[in-house]
């Protein structure tokens, strides 16, 4: 994995799922699936799988790790499922030569396709992405053994993206209980990183920021 350019002066990182973009939460998407289907979303048999048209070994229980949930009948990249605010906020960045846009989700390495093609439906090109779990990250022996969200988010600003060069660090996501850990973890970086001048925490959410 390639270092962040040289030059580069701020760092903004793009949450994917409703930050950028509304995608569909397992109580909206299971009922809508089923209804379009005629399926169950949740296969845990031999004859459910059977049953339903599955080959006998499909099982299926979760959600965000299923790359179905980002494909008809379940998602469609339609107008309104675009957040305005925070699409118009990354393009400000990306104007600018000296901001390195990054988006960086939680979901998992398999959907990484899917995900840029939605975000590229919307005209949004980040200079790079990064996924929980991707192979690249998960054979550094610093990277977070316990599959976590926020432990990843972190891992990859700290080992990928600061360096001496970085004066601000920009961060937008909408998990209310990542919020005072992203703040804690501002606060720590602009000790450890003399050069840093400024983190700002965007809560897309609650509409607030935190400046550290």
């Amino acid at each position: 994995m390639e270092a962040v350019p040289a030059g580069i002066k701020r760092i903004v990182v793009f949450d994917f799922d409703d930050t950028l973009v509304f995608t569909p939460t397992p109580e909206e998407g299971i009922p809508n699936y089923e209804k379009a289907t005629g399926k169950p979303w949740v296969v845990q048999d031999k004859q459910t799988a059977l049953t339903h048209g599955f080959p006998p070994n499909f099982q299926r229980k979760g959600w965000w790790g299923r790359k179905e949930t980002l494909h008809p009948p379940i998602f469609e990249p339609t107008p309104d499922r675009l957040n305005p605010a925070v699409a118009k906020a990354f393009h400000s960045f990306k104007d600018d030569p000296q901001t390195y846009v990054v988006v960086m989700t939680g979901r998992i390495e398999s959907s990484g396709e899917r995900v840029k093609e939605i975000l590229a439906h919307y005209g949004i090109h980040a200079d790079e992405y990064f996924f929980q779990g991707q192979k690249s990250l998960t054979k550094d022996p610093n990277y977070p053994r316990v599959q976590n969200t926020l432990d990843y988010k972190i891992f990859v600003i700290v080992h990928r993206l600061m360096s001496q060069e970085i004066q601000t660090l920009e961060i937008f996501d909408d998990r209310e209980e990542h919020m005072p850990h992203f703040v804690e973890f501002g606060k720590k970086l602009r000790q450890e990183w003399p050069n840093l001048q400024s983190v700002i925490i965007h809560d897309v959410r609650a509409n607030k920021n935190y400046n550290l």
